[in-house]
């Protein structure tokens, strides 16, 4: 009988999660993928031509929406993972960003995470490409990956890629100042 260790089991748990969310997407959603969000009524997915789209479907809405995939993370067990995009927006009010998770046995431990709130998309663009590189290690389980609107606006995305990538190609990491400052708020 074959063996069946933890991360089989916890890429299992995560593949059923994520197919719970999709046979919860409204009609339209993409094959394949799955609207979550903290608000996910509040917005649409769909497609037009053969290119995704994310979209508000309330005027002014609260929270988020994402459309997203997981997958099991095992082909790039030891890898730097590069995800790529081409990305275009219209009048995105608050913010649009791709974002690529790796995780590990439970759902809630992240072991990498890259959601471009230091580089979002913002009003409208014409189509550029987006990447996101992260180092997928052993005990990773699952890769998920997706596109965020927050707030008013429509964004398109297509051409979606992964490759495993060189240790010379750096990962975006978030800036950190050398030490804490303004301790006493008296700047």
């Amino acid at each position: 009988m074959p063996s069946i260790n933890k991360l089989h089991v916890a890429a299992l748990l995560c593949a059923l999660a994520f197919a719970a969310v999709a046979r919860a997407s409204p009609p339209g959603t993409p094959k394949g993928w799955g609207l979550a969000g903290s608000a996910p009524h509040q917005y649409r997915v769909g497609t037009e031509s053969g290119i995704g789209f994310l979209a508000s479907g309330a005027k002014s809405p609260q929270g988020f929406g994402t459309l997203s995939q997981i997958f099991d993370a095992k082909k790039y067990h030891g890898h730097r993972l590069r995800l790529t995009a081409e990305i275009r927006s219209e009048e995105v009010v608050n913010q649009a960003l791709m974002w690529l998770r790796v995780d590990g046995c439970n759902r809630k431990e992240s072991l990498a995470f890259d959601n471009m709130n230091e580089r979002p998309i913002k009003g409208t663009t014409d189509w550029q490409s987006y990447e996101i590189v992260l180092d997928v290690p052993k005990e990773a389980t699952a890769i998920a990956f997706g596109v965020i609107l927050r707030g008013s606006g429509k964004v398109f995305f297509d051409n979606f890629r992964f490759e495993s990538v060189a240790q010379t190609v750096v990962p975006e990491r978030r800036k950190l100042a050398l030490g804490p400052s303004n301790l006493d708020f008296s700047k």
